[in-house]
């Protein structure tokens, strides 16, 4: 399973213990409503440094969950319409790959990836 930090830390300032699927409570939210049909998903937001990492790899390793990474998709897109344009080559023709460029191009065609299209690639992921 996963493992959650604990009050005594070790030397390096944290120590971790197993946790098992029997030891997790969650609540749901009054307005949450639960279908019998189809995957479960669920969405982690959170800025730099928040623990997504660390929640989401504990989902997956406590629950058996599948991780659609939306961030390497979306990014993966987005390098692919880049190699198309000749634009976002560099002189030497290659394509450009820093976020910042995947940012500026974005910026510059936000229909690049629309929420349709996102959904529709979390969609094809849950299913394959």
């Amino acid at each position: 399973g996963g493992y959650s930090k604990i009050s005594k830390p070790d030397v390096n300032g944290a120590i971790y213990r197993k946790i098992t699927k029997d030891q997790v409570h969650v609540e749901k939210g009054s307005r949450v409503k639960l279908q019998d049909h189809g995957p479960t998903i669920i969405f982690v937001y959170g800025g730099p440094g928040s623990k997504k990492g660390r929640l989401v790899s504990e989902l997956v390793e406590v629950f058996d969950f599948t991780f659609i990474n939306v961030e390497k998709i979306m990014l993966q897109k987005v390098a692919e319409a880049a190699a198309h344009e000749p634009s976002h080559t560099n002189e030497q023709g290659d394509r450009k790959e820093s976020v910042q460029e995947l940012k500026k191009m974005l910026e510059e065609d936000p229909s690049t990836i629309s929420l349709s299209w996102i959904l529709r690639e979390i969609t094809a992921a849950v299913d394959a």
